[in-house]
């Protein structure tokens, strides 16, 4: 009982993870787009590698969480 609610707990601390990450991934765009509505024209490499970190680690964290469950 104990190790299925340790389970559970853990699961969910992947799936709030994973959706925290995921909307820092998307909302790192935010800046890049206010730069560039600005008429600046900022570099993706800036912003690229910490959308793609949020992105994949929210799939791998989402992944992990289902197959605890």
């Amino acid at each position: 009982m104990v190790a299925e609610e340790k389970i559970n707990s853990t699961a969910l601390m992947h799936y709030r993870l994973g959706t925290v990450l995921i909307w820092l991934g998307v909302l790192t765009w935010l800046p890049f787009i206010v730069l560039r509505i600005a008429g600046e024209r900022p570099s993706l490499l800036w912003y690229l590698p910490f959308h793609l970190f949020g992105s994949l680690y929210d799939k791998l964290s989402i992944q992990c969480s289902c197959l605890s469950t």
